[in-house]
């Protein structure tokens, strides 16, 4: 485990003009404790009061980190000072001072990628920072900063906490960001003399650490920099994250479009393949929906119309960057295959379809217009339109077939294995497994597809995705051990026991592992309640225990499937039908149906469905409750959804399983899982 420590020094009087330095000192892999730390001060008589750099005078800090430079030498520390390009920070209040940390954290992160994985972070508490919403904000800046700068492309994991300064590493902080501020910014504070040679010292010691950052209070001028460093790619993602609420951001946009359309060819296309893969990987991998799908349609909508218009003025055509629209649809319709908005999917996808036919686009670029296609046919998934999806798909896949074997003629020592081929018969399983599902099918037909699945992909990652749909389809088809196994290979690992899997997986905070493997157990639970929930929440709480932090990170993103994870857990817990455990159900079931509430569209409401009734049937099941009050507002909540569905693909489906749920005994409930298995 990595630590990093962070302190601000600065002028505290007059905040609003008041001249910072944020930094501190980096550990990798710890190997000093806290009494060796405390021993190191007691020798400057800093025993009972923590260290304060500001409350020394200049002869005796620089008596301190004269020994300080040393100590953190042999002891594997580093000194870390974020910089801004353009004179001091200017922290006025919590939230400059936030973005501060979120900038500089991130370019550390850049900085020192190759030696982390995770990590640690301290901050010394400043302005009520102990405050639990700034904790989260802290989060969620770090997460966006990241998520913008498009450099880090492995997921660190990192833990944010604030702490005073009885953190006896945060006086070391203190210690290198007070005498960096003193040196830097005035050693006038009083008569005596800062030692010139600890001075000359400090500042070779410090100067290989120091970390670059914009700093500026203004997003303008912060997003004019980057363009006058040429780094368009972060200026372009800080013009879309400021421009809705900045009008001084929003007056730069033409000065933007005229620096672009100054680019050559090559250039242009390849920023704005950046910018737009960096939004594919924040929705697809990293989940923050909401921000991203702000983000692509302004670039689709406003800034790309806006490019397209001005190319014609630098000798350039439109046809030279539409390929970009076909790249954004893309994002925006995986955005809302995954926050389940079917409506504003439906909506995208004919303007997609529209833009498209009246486009020009090389062949490079065939495999964006596919993954349209593919994509629809998720939707109609997301519908519990299982074999129109599945039709969809295989008409699909019949032309791309054909299309590449005129490849394969042209040139026969041409071996062809698209990747959109696997996508294509990937999605086409996923609706076959469904529908096989609700309908208690046969499953060697599912299994025959998955196997071609599997070998349809050229890619160790895709492949290992196969694998965990694999995996879920074993576990619908009752083969708990198979079901372990292919997840197993899904995650690049051989199966040993439950708990090392589960450890493997929050280790690497999987999101859609997490969701396999409680899948697993819930559905072997509602098939059989009285069996194996004891086992199973000793085996989940022991190893939660263990990832606390990171398994709170994962279910931190608001999106899918975290819904679902709430809900296997639900049932899990209240089946283990203790005191403790069954409190902590509750918690799930209002975490879960508050998630659900939080995001209006159908397959959301699907899975809501799902909790509800699963909820009704273990308070009879485990508490023996008279439920007759709760089945009636549940029945009356699907009867709602039915109504609200009128004319939409998914209506004949909810009406199906509102007479279901009706006709059947609700201690029976639990026999109906497979009715909504999102």
């Amino acid at each position: 485990m990595n630590y990093l420590y962070i302190d601000e020094s600065g002028q505290f009087k007059g905040a609003k003009t008041r001249r910072s330095i944020v930094g501190g000192i980096f550990i990798k892999n710890k190997n000093i404790n806290d009494f060796e730390v405390s021993t190191f001060f007691k020798q400057f008589g800093f025993g009972d009061e923590p260290f304060h750099g500001m409350k020394l005078d200049n002869s005796d800090l620089s008596n301190v980190v004269d020994k300080l430079i040393d100590f953190c030498n042999i002891n594997g520390i580093e000194p870390i000072i974020f910089i801004p390009k353009r004179e001091f920070f200017v922290i006025d209040d919590t939230v400059t001072y936030i973005n501060v940390l979120a900038d500089g954290i991130t370019k550390f992160f850049i900085k020192y990628i190759h030696l982390i994985n995770d990590i640690t972070i301290f901050i010394e508490n400043r302005n009520n920072l102990l405050k639990p919403t700034y904790v989260t904000r802290i989060n969620e800046s770090i997460a966006k900063a990241i998520a913008l700068s498009g450099s880090i492309k492995k997921n660190i994991i990192y833990n944010v906490k604030i702490q005073n300064k009885q953190n006896i590493f945060l006086q070391l902080s203190d210690a290198v960001v007070h005498t960096y501020y003193r040196l830097d910014v005035s050693d006038k504070s009083d008569k005596t003399p800062f030692d010139d040679g600890v001075k000359h010292r400090f500042k070779i010691w410090v100067e290989p650490y120091k970390i670059y950052i914009h700093g500026a209070n203004s997003n303008s001028v912060t997003i004019n920099e980057m363009i006058n460093d040429g780094d368009y790619i972060n200026a372009l993602m800080h013009l879309a994250n400021y421009q809705k609420n900045d009008k001084a951001v929003q007056r730069m946009i033409p000065f933007i479009v005229e620096r672009l359309c100054q680019l050559n060819l090559l250039n242009l296309n390849t920023i704005l393949y950046s910018i737009l893969a960096l939004c594919y990987d924040a929705v697809n991998l990293k989940r923050l929906l909401d921000d991203f799908e702000s983000y692509v349609s302004f670039f689709i909508y406003d800034f790309m119309p806006k490019l397209e218009k001005k190319l014609t003025f630098y000798g350039k055509r439109e046809e030279d960057i539409q390929w970009t629209y076909c790249y954004g649809y893309m994002i925006l319709l995986t955005l809302y295959n995954h926050k389940g908005d079917t409506q504003r999917f439906e909506q995208v996808y004919d303007q997609a379809q529209q833009y498209i036919a009246s486009s020009k686009f090389d062949l490079d670029y065939l495999s964006l217009r596919l993954r349209i296609r593919v994509l629809y046919g998720v939707h109609l998934t997301n519908q519990y339109c299982f074999m129109e999806a599945y039709r969809h798909m295989s008409v699909l896949e019949e032309k791309i077939n054909n299309a590449f074997a005129f490849l394969h003629e042209s040139d026969e020592k041409l071996n062809i294995k698209p990747r959109i081929t696997g996508e294509i018969i990937g999605t086409k399983l996923q609706a076959l497994m469904y529908n096989t599902l609700v309908k208690q099918g046969n499953w060697d037909e599912v299994c025959k597809l998955s196997n071609k699945a599997i070998e349809s992909f050229e890619y160790s990652e895709d492949i290992q995705r196969q694998y965990q749909y694999r995996a879920q389809i074993e576990t619908y088809a009752g083969n708990g051990k198979q079901a372990r196994m292919y997840l197993s290979k899904g995650i690049g690992i051989e199966y040993n026991d439950d708990a090392s899997l589960l450890e493997k997986i929050l280790a690497n905070e999987l999101i859609f592992p997490l969701l396999h493997f409680f899948r697993i157990y819930y559905v072997e639970l509602m098939k059989e309640p009285d069996k194996n929930a004891e086992k199973y929440y000793e085996i989940v709480t022991a190893v939660i225990s263990k990832y606390e932090s990171r398994f709170n990170e994962m279910i931190s993103v608001l999106a899918y499937p975290v819904h679902s994870i709430y809900h296997y857990l639900m049932v899990l817990y209240m089946l283990r039908n203790s005191n403790a455990s069954k409190e902590a159900a509750a918690v799930y079931y209002q975490k879960a149906v508050q998630l659900c509430k939080s995001q209006d569209n159908l397959t959301i409401k699907t899975i809501e469905i799902a909790i509800e009734a699963d909820y009704i049937w273990l308070q009879a099941f485990v508490n023996k409750k008279d439920m007759e009050q709760n089945i009636q507002k549940f029945k009356d909540m699907l009867g709602s959804f039915v109504k609200k569905t009128e004319g939409m693909r998914i209506n004949s489906y909810i009406a199906k399983i509102h007479d279901i749920y009706a006709k059947t005994p609700f201690l029976k409930w639990n026999s109906l899982w497979h009715l909504f298995p999102y």
